[in-house]
């Protein structure tokens, strides 16, 4: 399995759940990948100087050494979170020889993404400048200039924006998996209606399921700091082992 983290500050926050799940499943005799693309944690590289396609490449890459680590597996499965789990959904769409795909709390709409990095950055200058210096249009335009955008720290190039922007789960191509994927809205409360979206996206998949479990979104900056889940971690793992000879 290789686990493909999300953007930014939401890599930070989810960090801790993404090494106790990689643990939890290695325990039950998994191989188990976790990396960081160009431009976050270990890697190489600034944010800024890198779009969708060349963190579709880090996962080829990543998948591509577990292969070589592990030379008698006969498929891989993708794990992702948020903008990590539209990134593995969108590689298991151009490759072969990927059996499962569990999607967190996936970004469905790249357009609708990419607002909301640029509201952070409006966010950001309030809190610095007392008022927005720069609006929504004036950022898309420096963008295409050449001149980043910062989000939480991490600088965004017009490359990624625009990459990002044109991600739309609902209408890419099929996924080639040969077994099945997993869709999970993370919920603060289970009562929480159903998104749509998510469930349009399980049903987008030739064979899929939609899972809805109560967890806090702990790839923000909440109180407390979540270390692990209760419910995602072990109904992810309880999902793949149900399916794991399909």
């Amino acid at each position: 399995m290789v686990l493909c983290h999300p953007f930014g500050e939401e890599k930070l926050w989810s960090h801790r759940v993404y090494v106790n799940f990689a643990r939890r499943a290695a325990e039950l005799g998994m191989a188990v990948l976790r990396f960081d693309f160009r431009g976050h944690g270990d890697s190489a590289g600034h944010s800024e100087d890198y779009g969708a396609e060349c963190y579709l490449e880090d996962i080829h890459t990543a998948v591509a050494q577990l292969r070589l680590d592990c030379p008698t597996l006969e498929s891989i499965d993708l794990l992702g979170l948020r903008f990590g789990a539209a990134l593995a959904s969108q590689y298991a769409a151009r490759h072969d020889g990927i059996r499962h795909l569990m999607l967190w709390e996936p970004i469905v709409s790249g357009e609708k993404y990419m607002q909301e990095l640029l509201r952070i950055n409006l966010s950001t200058q309030l809190a610095v400048y007392g008022k927005v210096r720069d609006n929504r249009e004036k950022l898309v335009e420096k963008l295409a200039a050449g001149e980043p955008a910062n989000v939480d720290g991490y600088l965004i190039s017009h490359d990624f924006y625009d990459q990002c922007g044109k991600i739309d789960l609902l209408t890419s191509a099929k996924s080639r998996l040969s077994g099945k994927a997993l869709v999970v809205q993370i919920a603060p409360n289970i009562k929480q209606k159903d998104r749509p979206e998510f469930v349009q996206l399980s049903e987008h998949f030739t064979s899929s399921d939609f899972l809805k479990v109560e967890e806090p979104a702990f790839w923000r900056e909440i109180k407390p700091y979540t270390s692990t889940t209760t419910t995602l971690v072990p109904e992810t793992l309880s999902w793949l082992e149900q399916h794991n000879g399909s």
